[in-house]
């Protein structure tokens, strides 16, 4: 593709010429077939589906499971057993099939009544309960019940801690122990063998066993017993109701793969199915005549088919779609489609490197869904845009020393690259320091105001939303008014109730002083806090040992700045196993090329000419003394301190105030940065030769 060229790098970029011009791509293009040689690989290094987790219970970082998964399709489901021929099950378009598997579970109501079931199901929401739905003596019943749970200790442990949470309920434990009234020829013929037995009285669900061969059995199933004795007892309650029903042991818990369905209902009364495989670790798949698979808990939709099994106790879903197409989600939910398109096609060569250079990482699966490895959001992030540079790439990935490798990427390094040393303390060859075109995310932000309030406490208020009265304080500083009505003020400069949450609303008859103004938190640029020292050290208990945070200073920084070391109350923090834990010790910040401001910490002059530091404390005292010499203790939420030329502001109060710059751990690419570069008219080459070094580009045969 023709284009023209520009011949300088911005400022910011200035540091990082000798760098990009020695790496895969120079500005012509002899120079980048000598630097990346464009070589066909023939399908050595690609995959033509990739497994992606949804939910799982991993042995590593990734730890995200539900109860259950609710799936469902305009067009209607298949189930049956991953690599089997034929099909078990389908379920009817639009119906919701709960996926999960046959374990421990806790009734907590039996009832006639539906809005009673309702009522009694968000009672006890965080438990994600299910209500069971069958038609028993010509009446509908409803069982609304938790879990599954992998041991009976961990549900009876359940069922004590939720007794009386249900009104009018008896919370029991339910069991895997089943009778089995034999085997039928077809799916519908053991449904009609359940409705008879249901018009006698007797509840039951459908089993499917699957032999060796593949071949599926029908059965209608009864009871859920915990132990041989409940299950006798309810075999001779059966019989009593339904004479002459043959009934012998349910082929549950013996090594062959099977199904438990039962009718549900779902939210706001839809009818769902519930199907409960054996936690054998064998799984079971859900496909749909096209794609679109949605998976309500995660509200998405997906390419390929589903599969659910039980993995470390929980329930996994994986994804297994076509490799490429794979790609069309990550990128559209890693960088977004209005970015240029040389930007999203250096994601898309980034993106397919790191898939395939994860190999089968989580045993039964390729990668996660979540940043732990790169985000996807299945068919709902698919853009024109997106899917154009997939294509344009197809097949593109980075090669070190011949292999493939892990091409770290983060939103955005603040200005400046990581060094792994900063992250995660090992060495990473293809890593360096280098200067990255970030601050264009912070281009076009608001500009929020730091005011004083009347009664003294500050806060930020977006600048738009007030107005200069025209009046200034004895200081010169501006009067300002709210413009509207309902104006939060917020800790921060951010809108975000997550770490911004309002700190209250703006009076309308109060005139606030403009203390100072900064720009709205972004990747590039950032506030958070201030937190309590109690907040902090909830964090620290190795390096606090129980005593209360009273100082907190960064004593060590890497070459791109990042902070590589902390102390509390003067001791090194041990509460992290590498510097990139410094994120979650402080409460989740963005990245760690940050500075920690103390903000009730002063150094105070006293009369007699000595000097000492205050820490902010609740129980010390302070008073000014004025030029009339009267003595006044100084109460007020926030204190201002000036040398005639700066104002600082303080609190009376410890509090710890932490501002950065990045978002992400920083290693590699950069992808503001990424999208900075393309704008100044660098291409993907280029882009990814900047931040990956001595790398080589091929194009595989896929």
């Amino acid at each position: 593709m023709a284009r023209t060229k520009k011949t300088r790098l911005s400022a910011v970029r200035k540091a990082g010429v000798a760098a990009l011009a020695s790496l895969l791509l120079i500005a012509s293009g002899a120079g980048l077939e000598r630097h990346v040689p464009v070589a066909a690989a023939a399908g050595q290094h690609t995959i033509d589906t990739i497994r992606v987790a949804l939910y799982m219970q991993s042995d590593l970082a990734f730890k995200s499971t539900v109860p259950y998964a609710t799936v469902s399709h305009p067009k209607g489901l298949t189930i049956g057993l991953s690599g089997a021929a034929a099909p078990l099950t389908s379920v009817t378009p639009g119906v919701g099939a709960l996926l999960s598997y046959d374990g421990y579970r806790v009734q907590l109501l039996e009832t006639s009544d539906a809005a009673a079931a309702d009522r009694a199901a968000g009672a006890v929401s965080a438990d994600k309960p299910v209500i069971r739905k069958q038609k028993v003596s010509g009446k509908d019943v409803y069982q609304v019940v938790i879990g599954p749970y992998a041991s009976l200790e961990e549900a009876e442990a359940k069922r004590d801690a939720l007794k009386g949470a249900v009104q009018g309920g008896s919370p029991k434990v339910l069991g895997t122990i089943r009778w089995s009234t034999g085997a039928y020829a077809s799916e519908a013929e053991a449904v009609k063998q359940a409705a008879s037995l249901a018009a006698k009285g007797v509840a039951s669900a459908i089993g499917v066993t699957v032999a060796d061969g593949g071949q599926p059995s029908y059965e209608v199933w009864i009871g859920d017993a915990v132990s041989q004795a409940e299950a006798d007892a309810l075999k001779a309650a059966v019989l009593k109701q339904a004479p002459g029903v043959s009934l012998a042991a349910a082929y549950t818990g013996k090594g062959a793969p099977y199904l438990v369905i039962r009718d549900v209902r779902l939210s706001g009364g839809a009818s769902g199915k519930s199907f409960d495989i054996a936690a054998d670790g064998r799984s079971f798949s859900v496909t749909a005549p096209e794609d679109g698979l949605r998976v309500a808990e995660k509200n998405r939709q997906y390419r390929g088919k589903l599969e659910w099994s039980v993995y470390n106790n929980r329930l996994a879903l994986i994804n297994e779609v076509p490799f490429e197409q794979y790609l069309y989600s990550v990128v559209g939910t890693e960088m977004s489609a209005s970015w240029p398109a040389e930007a999203l096609k250096a994601q898309a060569v980034a993106a397919r490197t790191y898939a395939l250079g994860n190999g089968l990482r989580y045993k039964i699966a390729h990668v996660s869904d979540s940043t732990f490895d790169q985000a996807y959001y299945g068919m709902d992030q698919e853009k024109p845009a997106i899917v154009a540079a997939v294509e344009a790439t197809r097949g593109e990935i980075l090669l070190e020393n011949g292999k493939v490798f892990l091409p770290f990427f983060s939103s955005n390094a603040g200005g400046m690259t990581a060094d792994p040393s900063e992250v995660w303390g090992n060495p990473v060859s293809f890593v360096k320091v280098a200067a990255s075109p970030d601050q264009i995310a912070a281009e076009g932000k608001p500009i929020w105001y730091r005011v004083l309030l009347p009664d003294a406490r500050t806060g930020y208020i977006r600048s738009d939303l007030l107005d200069d009265t025209g009046a200034r304080t004895p200081s010169g500083l501006p009067l300002l008014k709210g413009n509207t009505d309902g104006i939060n003020i917020r800790p921060i400069p951010s809108t975000s109730n997550v770490y911004a949450a309002p700190i209250g609303t703006l009076d309308p008859s109060w005139k606030v002083v403009k203390i100072a103004e900064a720009t709205e938190s972004n990747d590039y640029s950032w506030m958070r806090g201030p937190y309590t020292p109690g907040e902090l050290a909830a964090k620290l208990p190795k390096t606090l040992g129980g005593a209360p945070l009273q100082s907190l200073k960064v004593t060590g920084t890497g070459p791109s700045g990042r902070v590589t070391e902390v102390e509390a109350n003067g001791k090194p923090i041990v509460d992290i196993s590498y510097p990139d834990g410094f994120r979650t010790v402080f409460l989740g910040l963005p990245s760690t090329r940050f500075a920690i401001e103390e903000t009730g910490r002063y150094r105070v002059l006293g009369a007699d000419g000595r000097s000492r530091d205050l820490y902010g404390s609740p129980s010390e005292k302070v008073y000014a003394v004025g030029a009339d010499g009267v003595t006044t203790e100084l109460t007020a939420p926030s204190r201002f301190v000036t040398d005639g030329r700066s104002l600082r502001v303080g609190t009376k109060e410890a509090a710890y105030l932490f501002t950065g710059l990045g978002n992400g751990h920083g290693l590699g690419m950069s992808q503001w940065g990424a999208k900075g570069l393309a704008e100044e008219g660098y291409g993907y080459k280029e882009i990814l030769g900047y931040y990956y070094q001595g790398v080589t580009l091929v194009k595989d045969g896929n």
